[in-house]
């Protein structure tokens, strides 16, 4: 089991998992719950870069549509970027750039066991597992393909996540299938993950359902503030 794993099942023999190839997913973004006809909010994608075969990059972007645009007018982008370990991805550093607020960039050194919020802000102790809130989709997907079932209802994963300022451990648990409706009308059955509340700039949680048939992948992501 990967070194974040809280074991709510018996251990399972760990196999090896294999990111897939480069590559894009589209994505649109919603205000509150997704309907199917509703109308989104913005639109991107969610792109996997490999830079050698022990690096990779994770990026998150997207951009307002329609009315919305006219009062937010900038993209709003996400990096992750860092290294492939026999646990999964290893975050060395996060960038975030939104329109309303100036860019900010959290760096981490998995080595050191230490995390920095800004270029001039104090070195903070930083735990084995640490991902940030783009990464830690892709972790448990990781997570997931390790284990010979896949990911089971039932089962607990701790995670230390870097938020806008500081380390929290955060617990996730692993729930029933549901269908989803996905734009375009695709069916799809995910396995939704809810992590218990934590505090950023307000008290959040993260809902992600993955797809057990696509490696785990994410389908939908929720971030509730």
């Amino acid at each position: 089991a990967a070194a974040a794993e809280v074991a709510a099942l018996p251990p399972s023999p760990k196999k090896v998992a294999e990111m897939p190839k480069s590559g894009a997913l589209a994505i649109e973004a919603y205000w509150g719950t997704y309907a199917l006809d509703g109308e989104p909010l913005g639109r991107g994608e969610i792109r996997l870069d490999y830079p050698n075969e022990k690096e990779y990059a994770l990026t998150l972007s997207a951009r307002a549509v329609g009315w919305v645009s006219i009062f937010v007018g900038g993209p709003v982008e996400l990096k992750s970027a860092g290294e492939i370990g026999p646990d999964g991805l290893i975050p060395r550093s996060f960038k975030q750039n939104t329109p309303r607020r100036p860019a900010s960039q959290s760096t981490f050194d998995p080595l050191a066991k230490t995390a920095q919020f800004a270029a001039d802000g104090p070195l903070i102790t930083a735990p084995n597992g640490l991902q940030d809130r783009l990464s830690v989709a892709f972790q448990l997907a990781w997570m997931g393909e390790s284990q010979p079932e896949g990911l089971q209802p039932g089962q607990r994963f701790d995670i230390p996540l870097a938020t806008h300022k500081d380390v929290q451990t955060v617990r996730f648990q692993v729930g029933d299938p549901e269908d989803l409706v996905l734009p375009g009308g695709i069916l799809v059955s995910a396995l939704r993950v809810t992590s218990d509340p934590f505090q950023t700039r307000r008290m959040g949680q993260i809902d992600l359902w993955l797809d057990p048939t696509d490696r785990h992948f994410p389908v939908r992501i929720l971030y509730t503030e």
